[in-house]
């Protein structure tokens, strides 16, 4: 059984900079700018991105909808490029489906 997913509490710097230290520690302290970005009138369904060091995407959600489908992205792209590994995808560095629980 899968563990349900779990999302930030919203998306300022602060929440994804402490869930970066949970789900990459290696990579936390690098230059991060989140993309402040919203197209829904709802926020809460958006998923969130930013750009970590001028080198990585990090996707984020604050909401369940939101967060279960960046699960499934993660999970899809990292099943593809296992399977063919000649695809041109965007490598998945680190990916938690519970960035946001308290008990990671």
């Amino acid at each position: 059984m899968r563990p349900q997913p779990s999302w930030l509490s919203d998306g300022t710097l602060a929440a994804l900079r402490l869930a970066l230290v949970k789900v990459a520690p290696d990579l936390a302290d690098r230059r991060l700018l989140v993309n402040e970005r919203v197209v829904t009138s709802d926020p809460r369904f958006f998923p969130g991105s930013a750009v970590l060091d001028e080198a990585f995407v990090v996707k984020f959600a604050w909401s369940e909808s939101a967060a279960r489908r960046i699960v499934h992205e993660g999970t899809v792209l990292t099943a593809l490029g296992s399977a063919s590994p000649g695809l041109r995808l965007p490598k998945v560095l680190a990916r938690s489906a519970r960035p946001g629980a308290a008990d990671y």
